[in-house]
């Protein structure tokens, strides 16, 4: 488990002040770019202020959100998307004091289901079932998706306007005298509860795509190739 020394080490502050910081110290002035830059640390290394308390039996903490996460630490690396929107929730999180804990990636196979019920939120990145993200949600009501386009109106959700976007950049192509135009993309998938993978044959931008292409007239152009 992680320090208050360790996280003072990688921040270059000393430990008293990372204590200061993350126990929310208010006669405590520092930096705002220091204080952020510390709690990011925490949040990164899963430090709890509860739990490193001497004699603290604390299971939960109603200011930590749990992050459910598409990959595995190695995996994500070769994914700057979803990397990219985990670091700006943990980022933004710790601008407004917030800690966040990565709960559990969606294809391990053991999940500690349980565990979300002790969390403040949940954030669940990218998609799940059906049935799992409703079981999420009996466990922890505070469940915000990320990034999930199951439509559902049971949750919150963000989304990027793929339809939107897909559109836009067709027009462009369109303006620029181009009317042979084929879609190159892959499938949007799902996870089970048991970590498997399943493929959705709807995709929203080639569904787009194959829509603009009729309403323009240039269906005998259509062609997509998705892997």
């Amino acid at each position: 488990m992680a320090s208050i020394r360790d996280i003072a080490k990688i921040a270059g502050v000393s430990a008293a002040s990372v204590s200061r910081i993350l126990n929310e110290d208010p006669t405590f002035s520092i930096n705002e770019q220091t204080r952020i830059r510390v709690i990011e640390i925490a949040n990164q290394l899963n430090y709890s202020v509860d739990k490193n308390k001497r004699g603290s039996r604390s299971l939960g903490d109603e200011m930590t959100i749990a992050l459910i996460v598409r990959h595995q630490e190695e995996a994500e690396l070769d994914d700057p998307y979803f990397r990219k929107i985990r670091g700006g929730i943990e980022k933004e999180a710790a601008k407004w004091r917030f800690r966040t804990i990565r709960a559990f990636h969606m294809r391990d196979a053991h999940k500690e289901w349980k565990e979300l019920a002790k969390y403040g939120a949940v954030i669940m990145i990218s998609e799940m079932t059906i049935e799992a993200t409703k079981k999420i949600a009996t466990i922890n009501p505070n469940l915000i998706l990320v990034d999930n386009y199951s439509n559902s109106e049971e949750f919150d959700c963000i989304q990027t306007d793929f339809q939107q976007k897909t559109v836009e950049v067709l027009e462009v192509l369109y303006k620029k005298g181009h009317r042979n135009i084929a879609f190159i993309g892959g499938y949007s998938s799902q996870v089970a509860e048991n970590g498997d993978v399943h493929k959705n044959k709807e995709e929203i931008r080639a569904e787009s795509y194959l829509k603009w292409m009729k309403l323009n007239g240039l269906q005998h152009y259509a062609k997509t190739y998705q892997g």
